[in-house]
C-alpha cells in the first residue's frame, strides 16, 4: 500500500485540528499546523482546502479564524480521509482485471484481497478521535522523559 505524502500531511493536519478542538471546535491556522509539522504553510493550506471540499473541515475567516473539523473527531475515520485524497484505488479497490490471469496469479490475488480487506477494515475502524488519544499519550510520555 502506498499513501501519498499529501494524504499523510492531511491526516496530520486533521489530527492537529482534532487535538485543538476537544470540547468545542477551536479554529487553527494552517501556518500553526505547518510550523508544528515542519512543512510549508502553502502545502498544508492546499491539503486543508481539499479536506474542506470533501466536507472534512470548515473554515472561519478573520483574525481568530482558521480551520476546524466539520464534525466530531469520533465520526471521521482514517478511511474517509484516505478516500478524500486518494480515491478508492489507494487501499480499497483492486487494480486491473482477473481476466486471463494464471491460476498462480489468481491465488496470489486472493491473498492480496484479504490483506486489502483487513487494511480497509482497520482504516474504517480507526477515527481521528482514536489517533488524538494516541497522540495525547505520546505527548504525556515524552513530557515525562528526562535526559541526563
Amino acid at each position: 500500500m502506498f499513501i501519498a505524502r499529501r494524504t499523510e500531511c492531511a491526516l496530520r493536519a486533521l489530527l492537529h485540528l482534532s487535538l485543538a478542538g476537544v470540547g468545542a471546535p477551536a479554529p487553527m491556522k494552517a501556518a500553526d499546523i505547518a510550523r508544528k509539522e515542519g512543512v510549508s504553510h502553502k502545502y498544508v493550506e492546499q491539503q486543508l482546502l481539499v479536506a474542506k471540499k470533501a466536507g472534512l473541515v470548515r473554515s472561519k475567516s478573520g483574525q481568530n479564524g482558521g480551520y476546524f473539523l466539520s464534525r466530531p473527531a469520533r465520526e471521521i475515520s482514517v478511511a474517509s480521509v484516505v478516500r478524500a485524497f486518494e480515491g478508492d484505488s489507494a487501499v480499497f479497490a483492486r487494480e486491473g482485471s482477473a481476466a486471463n490471469l494464471s491460476p498462480v496469479s489468481l491465488a496470489l490475488n486472493g491473498a492480496w484481497d484479504k490483506a486489502r480487506a483487513s487494511l480497509a477494515g482497520a482504516l474504517e475502524a480507526t477515527t481521528l478521535e482514536d489517533l488524538a488519544g494516541n497522540a495525547r499519550e505520546e505527548m504525556l510520555a515524552s513530557a515525562r522523559m528526562y535526559h541526563i
